[in-house]
């Protein structure tokens, strides 16, 4: 009432103020008190902007902190009697903490329309069982939208803080709790049991039933040793056989056992695609459970995620060895084979985008520049002009050339050096050290090489031919191999973009450091122990069409870092430094219908698959 008695110049606001008062003094429980304090909560947001009143607008602050307080009081008083209400008493109540989310400024506009449209379709008397549990877990998504916008607000301070005091880093799990997310998650969670359990459904954190919280990203099944808080800094040394809790999706992670990501994950990263097409279970964890997810951190877990969602993080115990066997990761089994009766090395010129169609795919280019170009063909004022590198042409100036002292050429030293390594014991340490000596010296044979003039002066007739005599803009250099896109497996993010390259000798260095990315030790590793006959990966490489970054997009250059060089003038900053993930330890039984993660000493390198095709 005082607050309102100053708010002349809004009589709107003025009278919803004293309709608030009035509502919450003649509120009959602490479920309509609740209601109240939401409701105002939710007002006091909208109106807020309206106010010009400097000292109005403080007191509209204050009055926003009192309700926020009455209404933690009041959802305190309402836990333990959620269990005792009805479902539609309890949507009510999960609608006012919505409001009050939305009013605390956890929940943007947009987000608060989302759930007032599913709350809409849920206030008749019956709903249909499927649709039922469809919306719930769309509120269920809130918890995760409130940590999204606390992280992005703070958490660089907290990183910064947590520096010279850890508990810094516990500031948003504890902002949580004492918002009104905390009881938005306590009146979802008895929802979701409830629901789940008339489904013959639930989730499971340590034998513990629960019905928010987790959030499945990608199905599979895995047991390994619980990393509840690694150091981001070092990625490489990260193990294969693994089960980590991520603070983010991290696009340069190695291969793992698991993933467990706080917050609402990013169903469509790279790292999310590699894991659907590996069977790697992934799992997007709330923060208000992250404390309970971590108390097994050091300890052996089992991951479950069903096609269907439900997820279940659990103590590894006897019950899982039929599923896993003894001590193992069980994956779907995944082959990456190439199509080589199509592929045609006999092409060793430059391709115009413009000539390039679909059924080019694995037959002279990858799949990128091929439909790039079917894509310039249906609609030619909305795709950028490129140039293709064929992978004939590939072949010709890097693996075609003598090898050293080899006496042979690059291509047949390394065939020779990949039937070697398949003839070793599996598994030995003698063939781990000597696949990744061979992988090392791939890397560097494609990334020092020069192609050579010839090369150069068809480049550079190409490029002129296609982005015109005078262009002196900035390119994209992409990688584009037949071995991605496949049915099965995308190898989303593995290999080298490099972007907006200015000037000539920088695009072709840049070409040569693209060709050699599918040989750095992360993306050797997430695909090589699924590759049948690796030389053919290897053989048939494609580096994508360079486009014309004015046409494309605009890559701004960052502060250079410590040891960085810069690629032209307009080019982004980069690190001199290699490719440092660790190596996948995978292999694949012969014969078996499903394909195993093992367990393997940190420093070892990746194995090879050797199987007949099916």
């Amino acid at each position: 009432e005082q607050d309102a008695s100053v708010l002349t110049r809004a009589p709107a606001l003025q009278q919803a103020l004293r309709d608030a008062a009035r509502a919450f003094r003649q509120a009959p429980s602490a479920a309509a008190r609740y209601a109240a304090c939401g409701a105002l909560l939710a007002r006091l947001r909208e109106a807020l902007p309206e106010v010009k009143d400097a000292s109005a607008r403080l007191r509209l602050l204050d009055l926003s902190l009192a309700a926020e307080t009455e209404a933690f009081k009041a959802g305190a008083e309402l836990r333990n009697a959620i269990a005792a209400m009805t479902r539609a008493e309890r949507l009510s109540l999960l609608a006012a903490a919505a409001d009050a989310a939305y009013g605390t400024g956890l929940v943007n506009a947009r987000l608060r329309g989302e759930q007032g449209d599913v709350f809409s379709r849920l206030k008749g008397d019956e709903a249909r069982l499927g649709e039922y549990l469809v919306d719930l877990k769309r509120l269920s998504f809130a918890p995760g939208w409130g940590a999204q916008a606390l992280r992005f607000h703070f958490q660089d301070a907290m990183d910064k803080l947590k520096e010279i005091e850890p508990l810094a880093d516990l500031f948003i799990q504890d902002h949580l709790r004492g918002s009104p997310l905390l009881f938005y998650s306590a009146v979802l969670d008895g929802l979701l049991r409830d629901a789940n359990r008339v489904a013959g459904a639930h989730h499971k954190l340590y034998g513990k039933e629960i019905g928010v919280g987790l959030s499945a990203l990608n199905p599979g099944l895995a047991r390994g040793l619980l990393h509840g808080s690694p150091n981001m800094e070092r990625l490489e040394e990260f193990r294969a056989d693994g089960i980590y809790v991520l603070p983010e999706t991290v696009a340069d992670l190695p291969p793992l056992a698991g993933i467990l990501t706080a917050g609402a994950g990013n169903p469509l990263s790279h790292v999310q695609l590699l894991a659907r097409n590996l069977g790697i279970p992934n799992v997007s964890v709330d923060e208000a459970l992250l404390s309970d997810v971590r108390s097994r951190d050091g300890r052996t877990v089992v991951l479950a995620v069903s096609p269907g969602g439900l997820v279940e993080l659990g103590d590894d115990d006897p019950r899982w060895n039929s599923a896993l066997g003894q001590g193992e990761t069980r994956a779907d089994d995944v082959l990456i084979r190439p199509d080589l009766a199509k592929l045609d090395l006999t092409v060793r010129r430059f391709v115009s985008l413009a000539d390039l169609r679909a059924s080019d795919s694995g037959r002279i280019v990858g799949p990128k520049a091929a439909k790039l170009g079917e894509l310039a063909r249906h609609f030619p004022e909305k795709v950028s002009a490129g140039v293709g590198i064929p992978f004939g042409l590939f072949r010709q100036v890097v693996l075609d050339r003598p090898y050293g002292g080899t006496g042979k050429t690059g291509y047949q030293w390394m065939v020779e050096r990949f039937r070697q390594i398949e003839a070793m014991p599996k598994d030995s340490p003698e063939r781990e050290a000597t696949a990744e000596d061979v992988r090392s010296r791939l890397y560097d044979l494609i990334r020092d090489s020069d192609p050579g003039p010839a090369f150069r002066e068809q480049l550079r007739a190409a490029m002129q031919h296609t982005f015109g005599p005078d262009f002196k803009g900035g390119v994209f250099v992409r990688s584009d191999t037949n071995v991605e896109d496949l049915p099965g497996f995308t190898g989303a993010g593995l290999n080298l973009t490099l972007p907006n390259l200015v000037g000539f000798e920088n695009i072709v260095r840049a070409i040569s450091e693209v060709w050699a990315s599918p040989y750095t030790a992360r993306a050797f590793a997430w695909r090589q122990s699924h590759m049948l006959d690796p030389e053919n990966e290897a053989r048939p490489r494609n580096r994508c069409a360079s486009t014309p970054a004015t046409d494309a997009c605009t890559c701004w250059p960052r502060p250079p870092r410590p040891g960085a060089t810069r690629r032209g003038p307009k080019a982004e900053w980069r690190s001199c430094g290699r490719a440092a993930a660790r190596p996948c330890c995978n292999r694949t039984r012969s014969g078996s219908s499903s394909s195993s993660r093992r367990s393997c000493p940190r420093g070892s390198r990746p194995s090879w698959t050797t199987r007949a095709a099916p």
